[in-house]
Protein backbone atom coordinates (compact mmCIF):
# COMPACT_ATOMS: atom_id res chain seq x y z
CA UNK A 1 0.00 0.00 0.00
CA UNK A 2 1.44 3.17 -0.89
CA UNK A 3 1.33 6.30 1.88
CA UNK A 4 -1.25 8.38 -1.16
CA UNK A 5 -3.43 5.43 -1.25
CA UNK A 6 -3.36 5.67 2.82
CA UNK A 7 -3.86 9.03 3.22
CA UNK A 8 -6.70 9.33 0.97
CA UNK A 9 -8.38 6.07 1.85
CA UNK A 10 -8.22 8.20 5.79
CA UNK A 11 -9.42 11.03 4.54
CA UNK A 12 -12.69 9.51 3.22
CA UNK A 13 -13.39 7.22 6.45
CA UNK A 14 -12.99 10.52 8.28
CA UNK A 15 -15.38 12.64 6.38
CA UNK A 16 -17.94 9.01 6.04
CA UNK A 17 -17.89 9.44 9.66
CA UNK A 18 -18.37 13.35 9.59
CA UNK A 19 -20.96 12.81 7.54
CA UNK A 20 -22.82 9.84 9.66
CA UNK A 21 -22.65 12.38 12.64
CA UNK A 22 -23.73 15.40 11.15
CA UNK A 23 -26.38 14.02 9.31
CA UNK A 24 -27.33 11.86 12.54
CA UNK A 25 -27.24 14.72 15.17
CA UNK A 26 -28.40 17.57 13.57
CA UNK A 27 -32.22 16.01 13.52
CA UNK A 28 -32.08 15.41 17.00
CA UNK A 29 -30.52 18.79 18.51
CA UNK A 30 -33.11 20.42 16.24
CA UNK A 31 -36.09 18.08 17.68
CA UNK A 32 -34.51 18.58 21.42
CA UNK A 33 -34.60 22.84 20.89
CA UNK A 34 -37.89 22.45 19.81
CA UNK A 35 -39.39 20.44 23.06
CA UNK A 36 -37.19 22.52 24.80
CA UNK A 37 -39.44 25.60 23.98
CA UNK A 38 -42.52 23.97 23.89
CA UNK A 39 -41.68 22.89 27.87
CA UNK A 40 -40.66 27.12 28.25
CA UNK A 41 -43.67 28.06 26.90
CA UNK A 42 -45.94 25.61 29.48
CA UNK A 43 -43.95 26.78 32.05
CA UNK A 44 -44.45 30.61 31.01
CA UNK A 45 -48.30 30.47 30.62
CA UNK A 46 -48.06 28.39 34.34
CA UNK A 47 -46.32 30.98 35.65
CA UNK A 48 -48.40 34.02 34.16
CA UNK A 49 -52.06 31.91 35.54
CA UNK A 50 -50.56 31.30 38.71
CA UNK A 51 -49.71 35.00 39.09
CA UNK A 52 -53.33 35.87 38.04
CA UNK A 53 -54.71 32.92 40.16
CA UNK A 54 -52.75 33.96 43.34
CA UNK A 55 -53.66 37.85 42.50
CA UNK A 56 -57.46 36.53 42.94
CA UNK A 57 -56.61 34.26 45.70
CA UNK A 58 -55.04 37.68 47.92
CA UNK A 59 -57.89 39.94 46.75
CA UNK A 60 -60.68 37.28 48.18
CA UNK A 61 -59.08 37.28 51.30
CA UNK A 62 -59.15 41.32 51.81
CA UNK A 63 -62.30 43.59 52.15
CA UNK A 64 -64.48 44.59 49.80
CA UNK A 65 -63.21 47.74 47.21
CA UNK A 66 -59.79 45.74 47.44
CA UNK A 67 -57.80 45.94 44.01
CA UNK A 68 -54.63 45.16 42.78
CA UNK A 69 -53.02 45.30 38.71
CA UNK A 70 -50.60 42.97 37.62
CA UNK A 71 -49.02 42.39 34.18
CA UNK A 72 -49.45 39.67 32.45
CA UNK A 73 -46.78 38.38 29.72
CA UNK A 74 -48.47 35.80 28.17
CA UNK A 75 -45.92 33.38 25.54
CA UNK A 76 -46.87 33.02 22.18
CA UNK A 77 -48.77 29.88 21.68
CA UNK A 78 -50.46 30.28 24.74
CA UNK A 79 -53.37 32.18 25.90
CA UNK A 80 -54.90 33.01 29.73
CA UNK A 81 -58.26 32.02 29.78
CA UNK A 82 -60.89 33.69 32.53
CA UNK A 83 -63.45 31.22 31.51
CA UNK A 84 -67.15 32.38 31.51
CA UNK A 85 -67.99 29.53 34.35
CA UNK A 86 -65.63 31.02 36.83
CA UNK A 87 -62.61 29.00 36.11
CA UNK A 88 -59.14 30.57 35.21
CA UNK A 89 -56.49 28.35 33.45
CA UNK A 90 -53.95 28.49 30.32
CA UNK A 91 -53.87 26.43 26.99
CA UNK A 92 -50.71 26.15 25.07
CA UNK A 93 -51.03 24.86 21.40
CA UNK A 94 -47.46 22.79 21.07
CA UNK A 95 -44.73 22.84 17.98
CA UNK A 96 -42.73 20.23 18.15
CA UNK A 97 -44.15 16.45 18.62
CA UNK A 98 -44.24 13.86 20.48
CA UNK A 99 -46.55 15.13 22.75
CA UNK A 100 -47.11 14.90 26.37
CA UNK A 101 -49.66 12.69 27.12
CA UNK A 102 -51.68 15.09 28.95
CA UNK A 103 -51.77 16.82 26.16
CA UNK A 104 -54.60 16.46 23.50
CA UNK A 105 -53.33 16.54 19.73
CA UNK A 106 -50.84 19.32 21.07
CA UNK A 107 -52.90 21.34 22.81
CA UNK A 108 -52.41 21.01 26.79
CA UNK A 109 -55.28 22.77 29.21
CA UNK A 110 -54.72 23.25 32.76
CA UNK A 111 -57.32 25.26 35.14
CA UNK A 112 -55.45 26.68 37.63
CA UNK A 113 -58.16 28.19 39.78
CA UNK A 114 -61.70 26.39 40.07
CA UNK A 115 -64.45 26.06 42.16
CA UNK A 116 -62.71 23.92 44.87
CA UNK A 117 -60.32 26.45 45.25
CA UNK A 118 -63.23 28.31 46.79
CA UNK A 119 -64.68 25.57 48.82
CA UNK A 120 -67.55 24.80 46.37
CA UNK A 121 -68.35 28.55 44.45
CA UNK A 122 -66.11 30.07 42.98
CA UNK A 123 -66.58 34.49 43.44
CA UNK A 124 -64.34 35.19 39.73
CA UNK A 125 -66.38 37.33 37.48
CA UNK A 126 -64.89 37.77 34.27
CA UNK A 127 -65.10 40.46 32.25
CA UNK A 128 -66.29 39.21 28.87
CA UNK A 129 -62.75 41.03 26.55
CA UNK A 130 -60.72 39.18 29.53
CA UNK A 131 -61.71 35.88 28.21
CA UNK A 132 -59.08 35.09 26.14
CA UNK A 133 -55.66 36.93 27.41
CA UNK A 134 -52.41 37.07 24.61
CA UNK A 135 -49.33 38.98 24.98
CA UNK A 136 -48.13 41.68 27.02
CA UNK A 137 -51.67 43.07 29.44
CA UNK A 138 -52.54 44.86 32.51
CA UNK A 139 -55.61 43.29 34.47
CA UNK A 140 -57.13 45.13 37.26
CA UNK A 141 -58.48 42.24 39.95
CA UNK A 142 -61.06 43.93 42.40
CA UNK A 143 -63.12 42.60 44.99
CA UNK A 144 -66.95 44.17 44.39
CA UNK A 145 -68.26 45.72 46.82
CA UNK A 146 -71.18 44.52 48.44
CA UNK A 147 -70.45 40.98 47.11
CA UNK A 148 -67.94 38.05 47.64
CA UNK A 149 -67.14 38.41 43.76
CA UNK A 150 -63.99 39.43 41.98
CA UNK A 151 -63.78 41.37 38.88
CA UNK A 152 -60.81 41.09 36.48
CA UNK A 153 -60.68 43.99 34.04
Amino acid sequence: MKKGQASIEFVIIVFIVILFVFTTTKPLLENAKGLTEDIATITRANNETKKLGNTVMEISMLGAGSKKTIELNVPKNAVVHCYQDRNIGFTVELQVPPYPEDCNNGICDKNIITAKSFNGTSPVDCNSELVNIRGQRTIEVKKIEGTQNISIK
